[in-house]
């Protein structure tokens, strides 16, 4: 591989940790479902490992929409192994306003989560995706609707 190969996979890798973080902000459930290997497996902090798109799609669609949520994305940090493989690391932190009421200013208040992602990333189909999400929760709580395993 030569640099500009490496950095376009780099490019394409770190896009994917801002592109799920908008997607889960707007519940693109179907956004956040694309970004992922059709048997890829997101290891959640609380449910655990949902491997596929049925499962994690099942678990998006118990987020009450009535939360406003932004997630910040940093530090994203991808190690391409080859042309079709590579893993990285970011950080989120995550705001929370529950029972939102739209067109309103939402209280804002500490973050309710910090924590961070430990990726492995495939190219199917000229197209990179993930292959595993582990989230590690470094600080706050989990919300009330991420029933626990």
């Amino acid at each position: 591989m030569n640099p500009l190969d490496v950095l376009l996979i780099e490019h394409a890798c770190a896009k994917l940790t801002v592109r799920y973080a908008n997607c889960l902000d707007t519940f693109d459930d179907e956004g956040v479902v694309g970004l992922f290997a059709p048997d890829g497996v997101w290891h959640h902090t609380s449910q655990g490992a949902m491997r596929g798109h049925d499962v994690i799609r099942a678990f998006l669609a118990t987020r009450p929409r009535t939360t406003l949520v932004r997630h910040v994305a940093t530090n994203s940090e991808v190690t391409v192994i080859d042309e079709a493989s590579a893993r990285g690391r970011s950080y989120w932190t995550a705001f929370l306003a529950a029972d939102y009421q739209p067109g309103q200013l939402a209280p804002i208040g500490p973050p309710f989560s910090i924590g961070e992602y430990a990726d492995e990333y495939v190219c199917l189909d000229g197209r990179w995706v993930i292959a595993s999400r582990t989230m590690k929760h470094l600080f706050g709580q989990s919300p009330s609707w991420w029933q626990n395993k």
